[in-house]
């Protein structure tokens, strides 16, 4: 009896292995691969856009302007096929007004020494002069480009005092200091390459220096004139002050400027 259950028991196990064996026979289908797309690299480039309106002629600074990170394709599609680099020096200007979220390219900007760049350093309607001035009384950087100042001027009816050194006169007669122009705008000092100009008219070390301005196209032939016969100086301007012209009578007390003859010599007063 045993015996019979042993062998029934057995002969189920070994079936159903068989049917096992069978079936995983039957479904050995092949497995199908899904296959992935190979995913490209996206390269990505930098360019510049203004966070402001800008106007011509204003200096570039990080405040006008936000870097911007765009797809290879979307930056291919403005005509960029690199990162864009722009000049962000201090001297560096907008050639022209630029509206408020629009590209920045290098062409849109101008540096010193290249093309037009003086004319955006210029206002509208004024002009550039180099100005020789004594340096006598010019307080070493105290006043830089871009500065508003004042300029004086010493003349004498008998005397020409231009590029004067120590103003040595035979006579008082007549002198007087006036400001010449009042509120006029420092390009450049000298030395001082800022902008990139070379004044025109070179001074003579130690006493003399120049000084590039901007005044109106108007003022040149009283500029002219009187950098040949004064003495000039110039001074920080101080807005709202007006400027009183003065003559020795003011400096000098009890003298008048009137010529005595006494004998062969001339006495002043």
């Amino acid at each position: 009896m045993n015996s019979r259950v042993i062998f029934i028991i057995a002969f189920i196990a070994i079936m159903t292995g068989l049917y096992g064996i069978y079936d995983l026979v039957n479904n050995n289908d092949p497995v199908a691969v899904e296959n992935t797309p190979q995913q490209k690299d996206i390269h990505y480039f930098s360019l510049w856009k203004t966070t402001k309106n800008i106007h011509k002629g204003s200096k570039v600074t990080d405040a006008e302007l936000v870097r911007v990170t765009l797809p290879e394709d979307e930056a291919l599609a403005l005509g960029i096929s690199h990162d864009v680099e722009l000049n962000r020096d201090s001297t560096t200007l907008f050639r022209g007004d630029i509206p408020e979220g629009k590209w920045v390219f290098p062409e849109m900007l101008a540096t010193k020494g290249s093309p037009g760049y003086l004319h955006l350093i210029t206002d509208t309607d004024m002009t550039l002069y180099p100005l020789s001035v004594s340096t006598r009384n010019l307080i070493t950087d105290y006043i830089q480009p871009g500065d508003r100042i004042d300029v004086v001027a010493v003349s004498s009816p008998s005397a020409n005092l231009a590029q004067s050194e120590n103003l040595g006169l035979d006579s008082f007669s007549g002198v007087s200091a006036d400001v010449l122009l009042s509120g006029v705008k420092v390009i450049s000092i000298a030395q001082d390459n800022e902008y990139g100009i070379d004044p025109v008219v070179k001074a003579s070390e130690g006493t003399m220096s120049t000084v590039v301005i901007e005044v109106n196209p108007d003022i040149l032939p009283v500029l002219t004139l009187a950098q040949r016969t004064s003495y000039l100086e110039i001074y920080l301007n101080q807005p709202g002050r007006i400027h009183q012209g003065v003559d020795v009578s003011d400096v000098i007390k009890n003298y008048s400027g009137v010529l005595e003859l006494r004998g062969s010599g001339h006495t002043h007063y």
